[in-house]
């Protein structure tokens, strides 16, 4: 069964090795300044954390409950569209199609192949889940369609240096320093898609001013935003030199491309996993307490550790909780090793967990991104008329759910979100009709949430289906939830 989903590259922060350099953690830097500066995603990680513990307070050992979140069967693939934004520095040399600082079409889908074999946990060398590998059912897709219904490739490339002069000596500013490089929402707003509708990757020729292909100090890969996270910087991030492939010859680059495990690594940052070396909730070295799903990485089958080692240890280090390496943990996707290969079934978990109940995530399950645009004609449009307001009225979120949203044995089916009149661009109607879609089927009951906005007291919402397609709701015939009460 094939479950759709839209992802766009923009990721979190990773930062790899060259010869000369040292790992560093980024993504911790993105997170705890959004912490620190964005009350909205601080409320957000602290409800998910509460909702995540209470959830595994009480179905950690319910089989038939995790195995509701994790998907029907073997064959649940939960398809994500992705809009690849590939921002060069120039037209010529090093920045040509297909040269090191603007990978190939070909170069992005290999890259992309490899991150799915890697959740499949079938690519060449890993484990599989008969040897300790993990299957995780997501599957990336370049977009097909836009959310016009026009035919897309899922990629799009700009020239980023024709509008930010210091776009090519120092690429996209993380640390925020003055005088570094572009500054991330600038450049994000020369290129973004729906991020309700699709997961945005930005290919950057540097961060801080570092590429990879020529770094001699510690430098960031990639890094990703968590959910939560605004609509203006949501996504992935990831350096050209992490997807960039060529066995031989001038230019010749080994480093990126299948294999490399940013990608995977970033991707997993988005759907709320955390490095296996979290502190949390201290701030350096080892949690603080021993409630695995509320210290640390959250997950309990993972080792806590206080700090990466780097690279493949086997001998008997002592861990957090005094007993040796488990000759594991520095395997796993999320840690900072030479040898990353695989995720595990608490992160699975984590993972299903934030697609379900998180906003900005749960919205990619009916996503049609990643589905070619129809060959027919769409059903005719209702086009109602709107009035101007200055209070952000209008329907945010509408949810269907199987059950009592969101207990575990409810499975989110869709969610479509919206921002408000304001927060829409001061747009009144939205059709949604070629971004999203869900399958329903006679006879079974469905749970229909809608919500209109906190803090309005007099917007109210009902609901039609139109059976017969004909553009006009009958009040009769195709109406499934009555006028609701002010604000609810």
């Amino acid at each position: 069964m094939i479950r759709k989903i839209t992802l766009l590259f923009l990721a979190m922060l990773f930062v790899q090795l060259s010869a000369f350099s040292q790992r560093k953690c980024g993504s911790d830097i993105v997170h705890q300044r959004l912490m620190a500066t964005d009350p909205a995603y601080a409320a957000n990680d602290a409800a998910f954390r509460a909702k995540w513990q209470a959830f595994m307070a009480t179905y950690a050992n319910n089989p038939q409950a995790l195995k509701a979140l994790v998907g029907s069967g073997p064959d649940t693939v939960f398809e994500i569209p992705v809009v690849v934004h590939v921002l060069r520095a120039g037209n010529t040399g090093d920045h040509a199609l297909g040269e090191r600082y603007n990978p190939s079409d070909a170069q992005i889908q290999a890259y992309i192949d490899y991150t799915n074999a890697a959740f499949a946990a079938n690519y060449t060398g890993y484990p599989t889940p008969t040897t300790g590998g993990t299957r995780i059912p997501f599957k990336l897709v370049l977009a097909k369609r836009d959310t016009n219904c026009n035919a897309a490739t899922g990629i799009v490339r700009i020239n980023a240096a024709t509008t930010f002069s210091n776009y090519l000596n120092e690429g996209i500013d993380l640390d925020n320093t003055v005088g570094g490089g572009v500054n991330e929402v600038a450049l994000k707003n020369l290129s973004r898609w729906r991020t309700s509708v699709y997961y945005n990757i930005y290919i950057v020729n540097k961060i801080d001013g570092e590429d990879g292909y020529n770094s001699t100090a510690a430098y960031t890969a990639g890094y990703a935003y968590y959910p939560g996270a605004s609509s203006n910087v949501d996504g992935a991030v990831l350096l050209a030199s992490t997807v960039f492939y060529r066995a031989s010859g001038t230019g010749a680059w080994t480093a990126g491309g299948p294999g490399n495990i940013t990608l995977p690594h970033e991707f997993g940052h988005a759907m709320n996993l955390k490095h296996v070396f979290d502190p949390f909730p201290s701030t350096s070295g080892c949690p603080s307490a021993t409630n695995c799903s509320s210290t640390g990485d959250e997950v309990c089958d993972t080792q806590p550790i206080a700090s990466s080692n780097f690279s493949c240890p086997t001998s008997s280090t002592l861990t957090c909780n005094g007993v040796p390496n488990d000759g594991v943990t520095a395997h796993n996707m999320m840690d900072y090793s030479n040898c990353q290969d695989r995720f595990t079934q608490g992160q699975l978990l984590r993972m299903m967990y934030a697609l379900k109940n998180q906003t900005t995530r749960s919205t990619f399950i009916t996503s049609l991104g990643a589905t070619a645009p129809p060959s027919s004609s769409l059903p005719t449009a209702c086009v109602p008329t709107t009035a101007a307001n200055s209070f952000n009225l209008g329907v945010y979120d509408v949810i269907v759910t199987t059950g009592n949203n969101p207990s575990p044995a409810a499975d989110t089916l869709m969610h479509v979100t919206c921002s408000g009149y304001l927060g829409d661009g001061s747009v009144g109607y939205i059709n949604h009709t070629c971004t999203h879609r869900v399958t329903m089927t006679a006879g079974t009951t469905y749970k229909l949430f809608v919500n209109v906005g906190t803090g309005t007291t007099t917007s109210r919402a009902r609901v039609f289906i139109d059976y017969n397609n004909d553009g006009t709701f009958n009040t009769t015939t195709e109406q499934v939830m009555p006028l609701s009460a002010a604000g609810s």
